[in-house]
């Protein structure tokens, strides 16, 4: 006779329970249900709360057992982390509870108590938000501090100094920074129709944002970059005519998207001081017109007001504007800039043709690299490993094929930090020793930006606090 191999069958994780949140309310205040039952078994009170919510509430913000509570905290919380945290800033301060908001899946805690100031008015002694959910709908509960709380739907009754409210899943994870929760471990992931982007917390506190994206997506990242750089290129080719006319330049800078040719102590006499006309700049406007129109088509020359004078070549067209700056204290002379930026973008110009041509030739170049993308990167936070295959960072480097022949050669780059490019081609494996496991694809072509839930700046600080005494705690021991 063969023998059959026994093979174990996987635990399966407990049904998750509910609690009424009317049946929460009167076993919180025993009294009221007694007193006023309408007043706590009325419409909108019948929504169901997970139970280890009703725990929370019931059995460990309303106890004072403190060796009670410490042991529920382990239970119930994701990891000693989160019930350290729940016990030192949240517990500690249960006095001052002055409202519950509760959804299905989340509970909204805020603390507030105030005093009197020097001049008897009353101010906040504290006012602390605090969110309570369930982390991945099984794994246990997480406790986050916020800037604020969701919108209150429908209050339910105030007792004894505490609000007792209603909100929804969708508030909650709205203020907490997402809009979907991925809950199965293999997902496909797209952006609905009609919606720019979708936020999905994949696991633990990590968001993946994804973008819909098109061509028009890469020429927002590289626009400013490729206008400067056409600025950058009148500008080598205004430097060359000076030189040759004598100039000597003291700098070339970047000042947003315009490009400033200094030419240091070029202003001499009355033109260095507030002794200066109009007319006197107007000549030296007239004076530097007369030279760069030889190289340039001078399209127009403006003394009234800003000086400035609109240029045109082959590569683009430009204003240049003329600052005069006065002589500093002790010195003798002052500089005169030449600040220039492209224009005509958005007609048929030379401009709009190198801004096209440039930008075709980029768009080209990231749909190649993504199409036959072969790379696997990797992005570590917190306790969350995330590989992404066949997927294309953003962070780019494009060398142009029109190159300054004076100025130093420039690399246009871009690059935005835990952002990719992915297609249907793409898997994404996002691993915690907790959360488990989580394979994730997409339905369509996106940009996709790795971040995390929202917490308040004070949340990492408190976080910090508590890593650094457990540190200190082990070094006694």
């Amino acid at each position: 006779m063969e023998a059959q191999q026994v093979v174990p069958l996987k635990p399966q994780r407990p049904q998750p329970q509910f609690v009424r949140l009317c049946d929460i309310v009167a076993s919180l205040f025993p009294s009221l249900a007694k007193q006023s039952p309408r007043l706590i078994f009325r419409n909108g009170t019948g929504i169901p709360v997970r139970k280890e919510l009703f725990v929370v509430v019931k059995n460990m913000l309303f106890n004072d057992d403190k060796k009670m509570v410490e042991r529920l905290a382990k239970e119930h919380f994701v990891d000693e982390m989160h019930a350290t945290y729940f016990m030192e800033y949240v517990y500690k301060f249960r006095k001052v509870i002055s409202s519950l908001i509760f959804a299905p899946h989340y509970l909204g805690i805020i603390l507030h108590a105030t005093k009197e100031n020097r001049w008897g008015r009353e101010v906040d002694k504290i006012r602390k938000y605090y969110v309570i959910g369930i982390n991945d709908n099984t794994d246990g509960l997480f406790i986050n501090e916020m800037g604020t709380l969701p919108p209150i739907f429908f209050d339910v009754v105030t007792y004894n100094g505490i609000t007792i409210s209603t909100s929804t899943d969708a508030d909650f994870r709205k203020y907490l920074g997402y809009d979907e929760d991925v809950l199965q471990q293999d997902a496909v992931l797209g952006v609905p129709v009609n919606y720019a982007n979708t936020r999905y917390r994949v696991s633990g506190e990590i968001v993946f944002w994804l973008w819909n994206i098109n061509d028009s997506y890469i020429t927002t990242l590289f626009n400013e970059q490729v206008q400067r750089y056409i600025a950058y290129l009148i500008a080598d080719k205004l430097a060359r005519v000076l030189i040759d006319h004598g100039f000597n330049i003291g700098s070339v800078r970047f000042v947003g998207n315009e490009v400033v040719i200094n030419l240091p102590g070029v202003l001499t006499g009355k033109l260095a001081t507030w002794k200066r006309e109009d007319n006197d700049e107007a000549k030296v406007v007239k004076a530097f017109a007369s030279i760069i129109g030889k190289y340039f088509t001078l399209k127009d020359i403006i003394t009234d007001g800003d000086k400035r004078i609109v240029i045109s070549d082959e590569t683009a067209m430009a204003d240049v504007s003329f600052i005069f700056n006065r002589r500093g204290w002790g010195q003798r002379r002052g500089d005169l800039e030449l600040w220039i930026s492209p224009s005509g973008l958005g007609i048929d110009s030379p401009t709009s043709r190198t801004y096209n041509n440039m930008m075709h030739d980029i768009i080209n170049s990231i749909r190649d690299m993504l199409n036959n993308s072969e790379r696997v990167d990797e992005v570590i936070i917190g306790n969350h490993y995330i590989r992404i295959e066949r997927g294309l960072p953003v962070n780019f480097v494009y060398e142009p094929k029109i190159r300054p022949k004076l100025l130093d050669p420039l690399l246009i780059t871009v690059y935005i930090p835990r952002t990719f490019l992915v297609t249907p081609k793409t898997k994404v494996t996002v691993e915690h020793a907790q959360h488990g496991t989580k394979r994730i694809s997409f339905d369509s072509t996106y940009a996709l930006e790795i971040t995390t839930t929202n917490i308040s700046d004070e949340h990492l600080e408190k976080v910090n606090v508590i890593a650094l005494r457990k540190l200190l705690k082990q070094i006694q021991q």
